[in-house]
């Protein structure tokens, strides 16, 4: 393995870009050869894909093999931002991380006195809202005064010169600052900081408990409504998902998230790291609210479960106002003795079907038999009412009292009234069968536990859709076929726009998963779309482009992608239009030979 044969000294402020781009300089070498036949990664590098190296270096560059080509001991990964994606980063999973979403410029931003002093491009500037140089006290140039034209990064090849007119960039005028020095000192440290390699790690839960915790006022109880004055909903919604790791796909908390958080809160971000949040405050975070549903208890003396907390189930039946005016809620039962049960306006636990007040009168009736007339006089019941509970405790506990002999209970009926029931048919449908010897067998089926088991479970909660949730359903689907046809971007955020509702409001109906599957489909349209299209203009391009004119560059010029955007759409076009380059290639040298 050879050596460069001019050694070149990085800077301690510099990017590793810049670097390489002096080292090449120096050397009189390209730096693109260099990288795709010497120490890239990946072969086929483009010159618009070099930006990324100062982000995470190790997509591009072999690192131990540049250290021996360039003579330099010194970690080159200081000179970029690996070190703070791998403080926060699951995994060392560096590839598809979002961490630093919005965080850098697109355009070159520079201090022409810095330049003046030495032609490097420091790595601090590529920072978005980093606006000034602290050193000249001088606001950092975003365009070149020459052009007037704001320089692409993804094209600038030559350090200390403007691409596009060739002006030199340390000649150009200098601004005054019109910004807040102090936020501008602060967000300076804060990368010096951050990219630090002797950092400890800490994962997206930590990350998110620290930062609630510091809306939280420090306090060790979490107060929701406190904090909801300090960030947005969908934030707060985020970061409570992370602390919880209740999303089914690994998220991290944004750099920008993290900075505007401690920014507001005027904490370095060493202190950050450093900081410890209780236990206490954890567990308020973790902890589920209980339903109320799993803190009642079954109220008959009869039954297995009487007075076990948490034996209720409940019934998908979530308020109903009575026919006397009284609103009842938390519809429940048991699922043990089948007694029904609510929670009225004074948040007692009521029984709804009366069968544990009946009770409580039948056991201090005399041991006798008694006809119909006379139990319901004695109860002071109608024989309709009568007959239900007398049915009810029939497979229960059998009563002395009752008028009717025991009515033996066949496997084969009590099957094929559960599977009338599952298949939504109504009891009064069933009461007429012809396979009833008499009413009162019919309610002793009718009141079975198996039978009213099976009727709760066939009333699932989101079968009971109102007329409401109809409307905005249909109004979402029609809204997202809408969408679909005119080729909108369908994400949640648009669809909360167009519906006038915030995410959480979306969530709260049920709708994400309605959502999702437009926005799968609709992924997949573009997808074959775009695969058509691309396919299409290189055959094109190959068909009335002169061979010797076709190159890599030249292609995806025309067909208007940068290459590593559409590998990331779809790795078979990049495979086609680098198998077409090949075939070229070996037919013009098969021609040649």
């Amino acid at each position: 393995m050879f050596e460069l044969p001019i050694k070149v000294n990085p800077f301690s402020d510099e990017s590793l870009l810049s670097y390489l781009m002096r080292v090449s300089k120096g050397n009189h070498i390209n730096l693109i050869s260099f990288l795709n036949n010497d120490v890239g990664v990946v072969k086929n590098i483009q010159a618009s894909e070099l930006g990324i190296i100062n982000i995470n270096p190790t997509k591009m560059i072999e690192i131990e093999k540049w250290k021996t080509f360039s003579r330099q001991s010194s970690d080159p990964l200081k000179m970029t931002f690996y070190y703070g994606l791998v403080h926060f980063t699951p995994n060392n999973d560096l590839t598809h991380s979002r961490f630093f979403s919005n965080i850098f410029t697109d355009t070159l931003k520079f201090c022409p006195m810095c330049l003046k002093e030495q032609k490097y491009y420091r790595l601090l500037w590529e920072i978005n809202n980093l606006k000034i140089c602290l050193k000249h006290k001088i606001a950092l140039n975003d365009r070149c005064d020459k052009c007037d034209c704001s320089i692409d990064k993804r094209v600038v090849h030559k350090i200390g010169f403007c691409p596009n007119c060739n002006a030199d960039l340390s000649k150009q005028k200098m601004d005054l600052i019109e910004t807040n020095i102090e936020k501008q000192k602060w967000i300076y440290y804060f990368f010096k900081v951050l990219l630090d390699e002797q950092l400890i790690y800490l994962s997206p839960e930590e990350v998110a408990f620290k930062l609630l915790f510091i809306m939280n006022g420090f306090e060790t109880k979490f107060n929701r409504t406190n904090i909801k004055n300090k960030i947005s909903k969908n934030k707060l919604a985020n970061l409570l998902q992370v602390s919880r790791s209740s999303l089914s796909q690994k998220r991290i908390v944004h750099l920008q998230t993290i900075i505007d958080i401690l920014y507001s809160h005027n904490i370095p971000l060493i202190e950050f790291f450093n900081m410890k949040v209780p236990k206490e405050f954890i567990n308020t975070i973790l902890c589920e609210k209980i339903p109320k549903y799993r803190k009642q208890q079954c109220l008959a003396p009869w039954c297995n479960f009487y007075q076990k907390e948490g034996s209720l189930v409940k019934t998908g039946v979530s308020l109903r106002r009575q026919t006397n005016g009284e609103v009842l809620k938390y519809y429940m039962f048991c699922s043990s003795c089948g007694c029904e049960y609510a929670v009225n306006e004074m948040n007692d636990l009521v029984e709804r079907t009366n069968f544990i007040n009946i009770y409580k009168k039948i056991i201090v009736v005399p041991n006798k038999e008694y006809s119909f007339t006379q139990l319901s006089s004695l109860l002071n019941l109608t024989n309709e009412k009568l007959r239900r509970v007398l049915a009810f405790f029939r497979t229960r506990i059998p009563l002395i009292c009752d008028p009717i002999p025991s009515v033996e209970i066949k496997k084969n009926q009590l099957e094929m009234f559960i599977k009338e029931v599952g298949n939504g048919g109504k009891i009064k449908d069933i009461k007429r069968m012809k396979c009833w010897s008499s009413y009162d067998e019919f309610l002793t089926y009718r009141y079975h536990i198996d039978t009213i088991r099976s009727s709760f479970e066939y009333e699932k909660p989101k079968e009971n859709i109102n007329e409401k949730d109809r409307d905005r359903k249909e109004t979402l689907i029609n809204l997202l076929n809408k969408m679909y046809e005119l080729n909108s971007d369908i994400t949640l955020l648009n669809t909360c726009k167009e519906l006038n509702v915030c995410a959480e409001t979306i969530r709260n109906w049920g709708f994400n998963e309605i959502i999702k599957k437009y926005k799968v489909k609709q992924k997949k349209y573009r997808l074959e779309k775009l695969k058509e299209e691309i396919y299409g203009k290189v055959d094109r391009y190959f068909e009335t482009i002169p061979e010797p004119e076709i190159t890599s560059k030249s292609l995806y010029q025309h067909i208007n992608f940068n290459r590593t955007i559409l590998w990331r759409k779809n790795p078979e076009l990049t495979d086609y239009i680098s198998y077409k380059l090949d075939t070229q290639k070996h037919a013009r040298q098969h021609l040649y030979n």
